[in-house]
């Protein structure tokens, strides 16, 4: 009888797979190492990111609106309100829904209220300070100056708790949140006026050099405001009490921001921004409405042509109180004719544009010897709306 080899059975042996496990523990803990080095990377970067986005809008948001500050007011409608460490407010014509010559932006979703001229009815407390804005009704016109304010609240929501948070407000509309997690620069508040020292008292070296509101030997505290209800007025002027003359003087604001990306403890990480922003708009007196009709003054003298000449008339007018002066707004004027069997003025016969050396001459050659008109001249701005005519007397060219 024969007996076979007894065969061996295939497998692993304990050492093998204790050896099998070890390897395999330190290549997936390596694995996981990366993983978590990634996803680490991946959450910093996309905090930086949004960090820096906010910083970015914030300083944006300020910007574009605070300098058209002044910008489409109404008479009398102040252009720079109110200055204070953590609030600004001034007037501005930025946005509305229907097509305006006065707004520097159309947004045609707008929100009711967000394109209007704040009235008296309305009138609040501004964020931050104790003075209730308007103190009148401005006249009504076709630009509708609306108010906007920027002020920082603190943010208790936040991980920190101690950080604050950027608001907008317009009119008397709820506030829009433009940034959170915002925190002030070291020493500096969030925002700093420039001033420009419209008084003899200032000696002639720096007279024409701004100066920083609140710092010592400025001689200009915070708040600014402007107290004078109509902007222009008596009170709104060098020498008044009030120093509300000291709002039309700011010719720029310094905004300083640090921002942080919303963390706490060690993982807390900031940026910071501060950018100067020109106000070119505040402080002028002479504003194109461009709705309230202009003036016309004098008269409209009519020349008819010599014997022997062609038929021709010609005609003399002074410009406009509104070119030069007043609304400074006439783009044109307006040339009407008719017969003296006409009974009423047509269409214009011609535009004459604005801006020529007075006193303004047209000479009409489009006339019959012999036969009488009567013209009308009215001034146009770029509304468009019209002057009252001066209406010339009868002439006959020869």
């Amino acid at each position: 009888m024969m007996t076979g080899r007894p065969t061996r059975r295939a497998g692993f042996t304990l050492v093998e797979l204790i050896i099998a496990l070890v390897v395999l523990s330190a290549v997936m803990g390596a694995t996981l190492a990366v993983f978590r080095s990634q996803t680490a990377g991946f959450r910093n970067a996309g905090q930086r990111l949004e960090m820096y986005q906010n910083l970015r809008y914030a300083a944006t948001t300020i910007d574009r609106a605070l300098r058209t500050a002044g910008a489409g007011v109404a008479n009398q409608q102040p252009m720079f309100i109110y200055g204070g460490n953590d609030v600004v407010a001034f007037n501005t014509n930025y946005t509305h829904n229907v097509q305006d010559n006065c707004a520097v932006n159309i947004n045609s979703n707008a929100p009711v209220g967000s394109f209007e001229m704040l009235p008296l009815a309305s009138a609040y407390v501004l964020p931050n300070t104790a003075w209730t804005y308007p103190q009148m009704n401005y006249p009504a016109g076709p630009c509708l100056a609306e108010t906007v304010v920027f002020y920082v609240r603190p943010d208790s929501t936040t991980a920190d708790g101690t950080d604050f948070m950027l608001l907008q407000r317009v009119n008397a509309r709820p506030p829009d949140m433009v940034a959170r997690n915002i925190f002030g620069y070291p020493g500096r508040p969030f925002f700093e006026y420039f001033v420009h020292p419209r008084t003899l008292a200032v000696p002639p070296a720096t007279r024409d050099s701004l100066v920083q509101a609140n710092l010592a030997g400025s001689g200009v505290a915070l708040p600014i405001v402007h107290r004078a209800a109509a902007h222009g007025s008596t009170t709104d002027s060098i020498g008044d009490p009030s120093n509300s003359y000291l709002a039309d003087s700011v010719k720029a604001v310094r905004v300083t921001l640090r921002v942080s990306n919303g963390l706490a403890g060690a993982a807390l990480r900031v940026r910071d921004i501060s950018s100067v922003i020109s106000l070119p708009n505040n402080g002028l007196l002479q504003l194109k409405t461009c709705g309230t009709s202009p003036l016309m003054t004098g008269a409209l003298t009519v020349t008819p042509n010599l014997p022997g000449d062609p038929a021709a008339i010609t005609l003399q007018w002074a410009a406009s109180t509104d070119e030069a002066g007043g609304e400074t707004d006439v783009t044109q004027y307006n040339i009407y004719r008719r017969t003296s069997t006409d009974p009423a003025f047509g269409s214009a016969l011609i535009t004459i544009p604005a801006g020529q050396p007075p006193p303004y001459l047209f000479t009409d050659n489009g006339v019959s010897a012999g036969t009488s008109y009567f013209y009308a001249v009215a001034a146009q701005d770029c509304t468009p709306a019209e002057s009252a005519t001066l209406v010339s007397v009868l002439v006959t060219p020869n």
